[in-house]
């Protein structure tokens, strides 16, 4: 996750802290008003269902930045099975039953519970910042936002 964003996040969590916070995968692509190639979006698919399974163990956010520093940093593939079973073992998930999840029916349908999220929000780029309340949905937020305009948001909905 984008520095800007954790700081963010971080402002929300200190201001909010009865508020639960998730994040909702989608997916990266490029700038583009075309649909996502099928290879295109199984690359980026497998980085989302590591940062599924991790968030069953409470380390998403851990997951997601990692994902991102092997990816920009370290130049390693965000869609190889050994380079996330690699940095789950990291956090202390076991190599073998990470694999496992990774390829699980069950992680594909958390991961299409997320898609579905995302999609029933309306929420087409990232990062974009969206509430439930009530049991509605509703996006609040697209785009990039210091912690001051996601804060300023929040409270004009939450408060």
């Amino acid at each position: 996750m984008p520095i800007r964003c954790r700081r963010a996040l971080e402002s929300v969590r200190k201001r909010f802290p009865e508020v639960p916070v998730q994040i909702v995968l989608g997916g990266l692509a490029p700038d583009s008003s075309e649909p996502m190639e099928e290879s295109m979006r199984a690359y980026v698919q497998q980085a989302c269902r590591a940062v599924v399974i991790t968030r069953q163990h409470g380390l998403e956010r851990e997951m997601f930045a990692a994902i991102q520093q092997a990816y920009y940093l370290d130049a390693r593939n965000p869609s190889d099975d050994d380079t996330l079973a690699d940095l789950a073992h990291g956090f202390g998930l076991d190599h073998a039953d990470f694999l496992a999840a990774l390829h699980s029916e069950e992680t594909e349908a958390a991961l299409n519970k997320d898609f579905e999220i995302r999609r029933s929000m309306g929420a087409n780029s990232f990062p974009s910042l969206g509430i439930e309340r009530g049991g509605e949905r509703m996006l609040v937020h697209r785009g990039w936002g210091d912690e001051e305009l996601v804060l300023r948001i929040l409270s004009s909905k939450l408060e």
